[in-house]
């Protein structure tokens, strides 16, 4: 079986296995099922976080050889973190040296979402945001919160249970209502003078 063929039964897997078991914040998909070589996530800022007002995107390139080699994974949208540069790389031990063919693009995404709630300033990408966070770390997250702001996606929040929806019965009685009065309303004559 050539490695190829390995590849592309392995994310298949990975296909079937994020549709049964999705992660909560995070979305993970293909951007071509039938060529599942290009991957795209987005991830939600972990609450607590400077980044928690902000949704990130990903891009991940499958490598032919996958699962044996690592994924490249790279930031779409501009982030302030000593652990990601300026052209959105990562800097994360499991993209590296520490990559196993028993980690999945799940467990990448999720170390990903942690490495968003805990820095590792010892072993930055960008020594100047490390040095920032360091020395003042509310300043630091404060140029997080502008950045994410300015570059994220803004983050979806959930209806909660006591959100009337505009599709019950009461609302969409009380809307039809006004479309009636309004189609009376304009049926109204106009008077010119």
């Amino acid at each position: 079986m050539s490695s190829k063929t390995v590849t592309i039964k392995r994310l298949h897997k990975e296909m079937k296995d994020i549709k049964n078991e999705p992660l909560v914040g995070i979305s993970l998909s293909p951007v071509n099922p039938d060529f599942p070589f290009e991957w795209k996530a987005i991830i939600d800022g972990p609450e607590g976080s400077p980044y928690d007002a902000g949704r990130f995107e990903i891009s991940i390139t499958i490598p032919p050889d996958y699962p044996f080699s690592p994924p490249q994974v790279k930031f779409l949208t501009k982030i302030y973190h000593c652990n990601i540069n300026r052209l959105g790389n990562i800097c994360l031990d499991i993209l590296k040296s520490k990559w196993s063919p028993a980690l999945s693009l799940q467990k990448v995404v999720l170390s990903i979402s942690s490495l968003l709630t805990d820095c590792n300033t010892d072993d930055p990408l960008d020594s100047q945001i490390a040095k920032h966070y360091k020395q003042d770390k509310n300043d630091h997250d404060q140029v997080a919160r502008k950045m994410t702001s300015e570059n994220a996606l803004p983050k979806v929040t959930p209806k909660s249970s006591n959100t009337i929806s505009l599709d019950s019965d009461e609302d969409q009685d009380t809307q039809n209502h006004a479309n009636k009065r309004q189609k009376v309303t304009d049926k109204t004559p106009i008077e010119i003078d």
